[in-house]
């Protein structure tokens, strides 16, 4: 018997640093807006903050807190970034920086991976450039206004 299960996108977890313990607020509405859009699914977030003395604290999404106000996390999935996860940001952070730690859904890939199946066809492949390789490649691309 096979269990039919609803599609998947694929999942990003992106590492943000920022020299200080405010990150601000314009990550959070940016990620909030992705989500809104209905681009992404928040699926897990943690912030890791260290102190000047080395000091570790830990905010996860489910903790109470104003750090995470802003983003919609219904239906997220918390537990899937682990204190292992949050230890080894910890581990290379600098004294008195903070890290989000953001894991998404890319819904956007959910609904190309239904469109690609009702039409008969498979993904056989799926793959993120890094984003310096796509600076120095899109840098020798001829520009738009060059009417090239």
């Amino acid at each position: 018997m096979s269990v039919q299960t609803a599609p998947v996108g694929p999942v990003d977890v992106a590492i943000v640093v920022f020299p200080e313990s405010d990150i601000g607020s314009s990550l959070t509405d940016a990620i909030a807006d992705a989500i809104g859009s209905g681009a992404v699914r928040l699926l897990d977030a943690l912030i890791v903050q260290k102190d000047n003395n080395g000091k570790t604290m830990i905010i996860d999404i489910d903790d109470d807190t104003d750090a995470f106000a802003l983003l919609p996390v219904s239906g997220a999935h918390q537990g899937l970034l682990t204190a292992s996860d949050a230890e080894e940001v910890s581990d290379v952070l600098p004294p008195g920086a903070t890290a989000m730690v953001v894991a998404w859904e890319n819904m956007w890939a959910v609904r190309m991976r239904i469109a690609v199946h009702d039409a008969g066809g498979q993904i056989v492949a799926h793959e993120r450039i890094a984003e310096d390789s796509l600076v120095g490649a899109f840098a020798t691309l001829p520009s738009i206004e060059d009417g090239e």
